[in-house]
């Protein structure tokens, strides 16, 4: 039998030659989570899990230019158990919770024994997939059990490409592991702290808004001139970590009912700029919404949803055209490439205004019915819902969200028509 690594070669051998690539895309299989496992024993793989959400933007996307590729076909289809997981059905919610997703969409790769080998987030371009199912690969070949680095840690091993190993690890596990990654950072330059290598790891590792990682990534994320200079990958890192950390802190302060952890997480933006103030309503929101609380809820999204609702679909389909020209011009401003993932998310985000209203004015909506609004209360939530489903209909949420408040309405005839056309 040739070695793990000869069969890499061969995997990789096979990807690279243009006459070998049979004309299909990624195969999903089809079966349970246990029936996946047991297929990665049998035939010595790892499972590739396609995490996804079916409201989920950037999952329709994958599915629409990624994973019909070809050359992604030919690697993905030999070298993996291919798996497709819906988030909110099914076995999805628990397996997403054991590996800890938080976005979508993420991909997983887990042995047969069921532990998580790597994992990745995000939209990605064809090369860019390939590159991190070629990572998965290595990391199996390379897998120890995190017991093994923890041991190796706690003993005095202080090897920088250990330490890096360790904290990833770590990190695969869902393990909180700021305080050594603090550690690690602090023995560093002020060079070496702002490499690609150093906010790739923080941005993978940190956990929440209270360590030094935090404080790297919004310092490195608000230097706009550095942060562009990165690469799409350091970018992409560097933006996921400081939304993980953001949100773990939020959990904390969900749990211990303090909203004095808030002023941690709100510290990512100036007090008094609008994106202050944009993060400081998204915050409270989901932190009245977690805590039940719908007086508090009320009022921060009644005022906000009637500026919303006076607003003219026209005019937001103007600034739609404006908004989405400006953002293009300053990034080719700043020498962006425009094949970037970065150029190409802005690209095809057309209706920045008008998304923008309508998915506020569903989560307003939606928060109220769902902390159990009441009379007029509940009548203007409607309202909400419909002008948000009006604004956006091929977002499906905004019609789960009108279906829902025409539901709690008594009027089911409606709601049925509005779910139908929802799935349709």
């Amino acid at each position: 039998m040739p070695s793990n690594f000869l069969k890499i070669l061969v995997l990789l051998a096979a990807w690279a030659a243009p006459g070998m690539l049979p004309a299909q895309g990624l195969v999903f299989q089809t079966g349970d989570w246990k029936t996946m496992l047991s297929k990665a024993r049998a035939e010595d793989k790892l499972v590739f899990v396609d995490v996804y959400t079916t409201w989920c933007g950037p999952c329709k996307e994958m599915d629409r230019k990624v994973f019909p590729d070809q050359a992604v076909g030919a690697f993905f289809n030999t070298a993996f158990i291919n798996y497709k997981l819906d988030a909110e059905k099914g076995e999805g919610p628990g397996i997403s919770d054991n590996y800890h997703v938080g976005a979508f969409p993420t991909y997983l790769f887990v042995n047969g024994n069921g532990e998580l080998i790597h994992k990745s987030v995000g939209l990605s371009q064809a090369a860019e997939f390939l590159a991190i199912g070629q990572t998965a690969l290595r990391q199996k070949e390379a897998h120890k059990p995190f017991s093994w680095y923890e041991s190796a840690y706690q003993a005095g091993n202080r090897d920088p490409e250990f330490v890096r190993t360790y904290l990833l690890n770590g990190a695969l596990e869902g393990k909180n592991m700021d305080q050594e990654l603090n550690a690690y950072l602090a023995a560093l330059s002020e060079d070496q702290r702002f490499t690609d290598t150093t906010l790739l790891l923080a941005g993978n590792v940190v956990f929440d808004c209270e360590g030094q990682a935090y404080a790297l990534l919004l310092e490195a994320s608000k230097n706009r001139v550095f942060y562009f200079k990165t690469s799409d990958l350091t970018r992409r890192a560097i933006r996921s970590g400081i939304q993980r950390a953001q949100n773990h802190s939020l959990r904390k302060a969900i749990k211990n009912q303090n909203p004095v952890l808030l002023d941690t997480i709100l510290a990512s933006e100036s007090k008094g700029s609008l994106l202050y103030q944009y993060h400081h309503r998204k915050t409270y929101l989901t932190y009245y919404r977690e805590t039940g609380n719908l007086e508090g809820f009320w009022e921060i999204a009644e005022p906000l949803a009637t500026a919303l609702m006076a607003k003219d679909p026209a005019k937001l389909a103007t600034l739609d055209t404006i908004r989405h020209q400006a953002m293009l011009t300053n990034l080719r401003a700043m020498k962006q490439d425009t094949n970037s993932m970065l150029f190409l998310e802005a690209k095809a985000h057309t209706r920045p205004e008008t998304s923008s209203a309508a998915s506020d004015l569903a989560e307003y909506a939606a928060g109220a019915i769902n902390l159990g609004a009441e009379g007029q209360k509940l009548e203007q939530a409607a309202r909400w819902a419909a002008r948000s489903a009006e604004l956006f209909p091929e977002y499906s949420y905004t019609l789960g969200v009108h279906g829902k408040a025409l539901l709690r309405l008594g009027q089911t005839d409606r709601a049925r028509k509005c779910c139908k056309k929802r799935w349709n």
